[in-house]
């Protein structure tokens, strides 16, 4: 067995190699100082459409309605990701939360993406499911 020299500086305990470990100590202590609930809003919440599969989305959203408590959820996509937020939302809307959640809007648009002289315009959608009262 080697023998390693320690010493902690700034909450990182060094060694001899020059290698930095976490010290769960300090991070504990910055967990208290930051309450969770401060970052989390209670009344809206926002699902972004990329790459997995569908029900990875519908897990988060159903996540956001139950667990967090949120009135609203909304749900953005842009470019080929727009089906996959439609089969998201109709998905949360007719299984898994049936008469239970609401489409409150859609909103359609479309942006402009790209470096000057290569743009081009890729559409977006943002599906607002709203809880039943």
């Amino acid at each position: 067995m080697e023998t390693v020299f320690a010493r902690i500086t700034k909450g990182y305990i060094e060694k001899k190699s020059h290698r930095k470990t976490y010290n769960p100590v300090r991070f504990k202590k910055m967990a208290k100082n930051k309450p969770r609930s401060e970052n989390m809003s209670t009344t809206e919440g926002t699902i972004l459409i990329g790459a997995k599969p569908v029900m990875n989305y519908v897990l988060a959203t159903v996540i956001q309605f139950h667990t967090q408590g949120v009135k609203k959820v909304t749900i953005k996509a842009r470019g080929r990701a727009i089906s996959k937020a439609v089969d998201t939302a109709e998905i949360v809307r007719t299984r898994f939360l049936k008469d239970q959640v609401d489409i409150a809007e859609c909103k359609i648009g479309s942006e402009t993406v790209g470096e000057p002289g290569k743009e081009r315009t890729v559409s977006t959608i943002e599906i607002v499911l709203e809880k039943k009262e």
